[in-house]
């Protein structure tokens, strides 16, 4: 078994270990923080040997902590406080922990998988892995109610077990019958994705939900942190994790491997977080609350339809127009499909972009319009330019599983092509790590600079991966766009509250969330075909094209920081900016 990534992936962790964990003692001990890291950085043999001759100085106190040593304090805290949390908390994170392992292992193996195992080609395997992302997007707006029914602890065990079914389902499929597009396999498979966007619509939402239930107001920032930041882990292992599996068994070998985490979680969460322990730990933090104004939870989408009723009723003329509009193009996307074949007949070449456009189901389209109609009677043109016009550059994100898996396992040779998993969930490891750090570096900076910084740094890169594949072109292109995301990422939702008009802050941060809904369902829309055209499968690397695949991603990607520029005027009327 070749464990080459393994090692490389472990060396990478004891390196973040050393560089984080001698900048924490600097600062706790009043050495410079910032120069500590940087020899952590540079020369990481040497820094627990400057640790060893600082250890003994006395702690010095809080108050004289200065940006960068709050920088490392956000960074290292979580993982010191995860060991001094209830029981109930510790088996949520290490459930959390085992779920972020195996969602973003399988989402990143899903493509390729419907593409050797269930035969499907690149755009079939594309809209199955857009199936899944979007369909749990979705699922969590209905679902996450069933928490607040019947309470976190279940609604743990019951999301873990309906994914468990549909990894079984997706472990299994290939085996069950006959493959290719709804054969009963693909069939099976799509069975087991029903499951998982069913289990994963519970789970995450019971999992937020747990937090704000475990801890108070002093610790619940605390509890979020440690999400987000064994989310991140998790996300990286799969890099560790899957190749030498892969390389030995196969896919299927590694969704197995997947099963049985699954299992792992829902025995951490029914041995670690009994019934006892989930009590004692909502009792502890309802002491240190005010219930009286604690509001019920699971109210957001009823308040959603109330407002839409109001809105309705105030737009009374527009709402007819949209409906009108909407109502014509259903009946044409109706008739289209009910002469689909009639329409591809007289096209020749079934590679030509006219017979994909065709053969693509418009009711998706017709049902997107549908939704903007709504979300222009809500709010306003303002606020659904901006979020739709950040939909190009988070194209990028999207790509990472319907894009990278196979541009890294068919354009590139040896260690890239065998450990490509590495590669693909490289991102989250180096979140964590810049994300902190930028956001107080530019935390006085104006939010829609940062958004128009951010989206730029981020779309960028993507032009270096159209000079050909290459390890340093892939991994500069990696990192240069997590620095993007943690330009622009976490400013996002900020400047959506702050545009947000009184008493509608709430409606506008969940509908902020609908254009990644809307990434997920477009980009898988079209990765497949560019996959087939520029990145085929079993076509050496020099007879493919992901130079002009790369570009054409790049100039999409562009659209967003270019349109926030030039519309930025606009934009920043009736903008109320909040200064400390």
């Amino acid at each position: 078994m070749d464990l080459t990534v393994v090692y490389v992936g472990l060396l990478l962790i004891a390196y973040f270990v050393i560089v984080l964990g001698s900048s924490k003692v600097a600062v706790r001990k009043g050495f410079n923080s910032a120069l500590m890291f940087s020899i952590a950085v540079i020369l990481p043999i040497i820094a627990p040997i400057i640790v060893l001759f600082i250890f003994k100085r006395e702690n010095v106190d809080e108050s004289k902590y200065g940006t960068f040593d709050k920088i490392i304090i956000e960074i290292t805290q979580p993982f010191i406080d995860l060991m001094h949390t209830s029981r109930a908390l510790l088996g949520l994170n290490i459930s959390y922990t085992l779920e972020g392992l195996t969602y973003f292992g399988v989402v990143g193996l899903l493509a390729i998988y419907f593409n050797d195992y269930i035969k499907l080609d690149d755009i079939r395997a594309g809209n199955m892995v857009g199936v899944l992302t979007a369909g749990i997007t979705l699922s969590m707006l209905f679902l996450g109610a069933m928490v607040d029914w019947i309470g976190v602890r279940k609604a743990l065990l019951y999301a873990l077990s309906f994914m468990l079914i549909g990894r079984v389902f997706l472990s299994t499929a290939p085996h069950l019958g006959v493959p290719g597009l709804w054969g009963s396999s693909h069939i099976f498979s799509m069975l087991g994705i029903l499951g998982v966007i069913i289990g994963y619509g519970m789970y995450q939402p019971a999992a937020y939900a747990a937090v704000k239930k475990f801890t108070t107001e002093k610790t619940a920032a605390m509890g979020y942190a440690m999400l987000y930041a064994l989310m991140n882990l998790g996300g990286y292992l799969p890099g560790l994790i899957s190749p030498p599996i892969r390389k030995s068994t196969s896919i299927l070998g590694v969704f197995w491997v997947y099963v049985a985490l699954t299992i792992a979680g829902i025995a951490v969460v029914y041995i670690i977080m009994t019934k006892k322990a989930v009590a004692a730990a909502i009792a502890n933090a309802s002491k240190e609350k005010n219930e009286k104004v604690e509001e019920k939870e699971g109210n957001g989408f009823k308040i959603f339809l109330d407002m839409l009723k109001q809105k309705f009723a105030e737009n009374k003329n527009k709402a007819i127009w949209f409906i009108t509009i909407f109502g014509s193009l259903l009946i044409i996307s109706i008739i289209k499909q009910m002469q689909v074949e009639h329409f591809l007949s007289s096209i020749g070449d079934k590679n030509s972009i006219m017979y994909y456009i065709l053969g693509f189901n418009w009711l998706y389209f017709t049902a997107i319009l549908g939704l903007i109609f709504i979300l222009l009677i809500i709010t306003d043109l303002r606020f659904v330019y901006f979020i739709f016009i950040l939909i190009p550059v988070q194209t990028l994100f999207a790509h990472n599983w319907l894009t990278i898996p196979q541009y890294t396992s068919r354009a590139f040779e040896g260690f890239v092509q065998s450990n490509f998993e590495f590669f693909v969930n490289l991102n989250p490891i180096l979140i964590f790590i810049l994300a902190p750090m930028v956001a107080a570096l530019t935390s006085k900076k104006n939010a829609y600079t940062m958004m128009i910084i951010g989206t730029f740094v981020m779309a960028s890169p993507t032009f270096i991966l159209a000079l050909g594949p290459n390890i340093n072109t892939l991994i500069a292109y990696i990192i240069i766009m997590t620095i993007g995301e943690a330009m622009w990422q976490p400013r996002f939702l900020q400047w959506v509250a702050e545009i947000a008009p009184k008493n509608m802050t709430g409606i506008y941060m969940g509908i902020g969330q609908f254009p990644w809904f809307l990434t997920k369902v477009v980009t898988s829309l079209y990765s497949g075909w560019f996959l087939m055209n520029y990145c085929p499968a079993n076509t050496p690397p020099k007879e493919m094209h992901t130079e002009a695949m790369w570009l054409i991603y790049g100039f999409i990607a562009i659209m967003s920081p270019v349109l926030l520029l030039l519309s930025r005027k606009w934009m920043m009327k009736g903008f109320k900016e909040k200064h400390s």
